[in-house]
């Protein structure tokens, strides 16, 4: 077996890990900036699970208009299901001092939101 062809065969065995993984969430919340990671998940996803998958989108103001664009434009073009929500990091003092907790801080928010919208949404994850 070549290298290429062992490569191959070792993403294969990735790829439908992740699919058996998403399948048995039964259903999937996916925290998505439109990035590389977050679209390619959401993506596989929805592949796998149609609409038991949500897209969610943090919209708040450190989020650039062109990136949201971007974000909105990538589900669209693959039907992915979109929810976009604001969140209020700028409120936050701790995420204000830019300091080194800053990501920690932005990311509290993002998750005490999505676990709203997931009990709201009766999202199992």
């Amino acid at each position: 077996m070549s290298v290429l062809q062992s490569s191959a065969a070792e993403l294969d065995l990735k790829e439908r890990a992740l699919h058996a993984r998403i399948v048995s969430l039964g259903s999937l919340l996916v925290a998505y900036s439109g990035g590389t990671d977050s679209a390619f998940l959401a993506w596989v996803a929805h592949q796998v699970l149609g609409d038991t998958m949500l897209a969610l989108l943090a919209d708040s103001p450190s989020l650039p208009r062109r990136e949201l664009k971007l974000a909105i434009k990538f589900a669209e073009r693959w039907s992915i299901p979109l929810a976009i929500f604001h969140t209020d990091e700028m409120s936050r003092p701790e995420y204000t001092r830019n300091d080194g907790a800053r990501c920690f801080h932005c990311k509290n928010e993002l998750f005490t939101v999505m676990e709203r919208e997931r009990t709201l949404r009766n999202f199992r994850r």
